[in-house]
């Protein structure tokens, strides 16, 4: 319908694609604030920031709805 958005979401990442762990902030809440409409961007800069190979981003509602998200990864190469 053109009016789908995460309001909100959960990460999971992982190094090896088997062992998924679930990101938290550093109080311990491992909801992130997302989009209030269908149109504006938001950045969000993770803080702990991740070490992973592969990310899940997941939908966090409190009621059944189409949610779509676009999503950008930023980071640098770890040594």
């Amino acid at each position: 319908m053109g009016n789908e958005f995460a309001q909100r979401y959960r990460i999971k990442y992982s190094r090896d694609g088997s062992n998924w762990v679930g990101w938290h902030d550093r109080k311990g809440r491992p909801v992130i604030e997302g989009n209030r409409n269908a149109y504006d961007v938001v950045l969000k800069d993770l803080e702990p920031p991740i070490i992973a190979r592969f990310v899940r981003f997941m939908p966090v509602t409190d009621h059944s709805m189409i949610v779509c998200m676009r999503v950008e990864l930023y980071g640098c190469e770890w040594l």
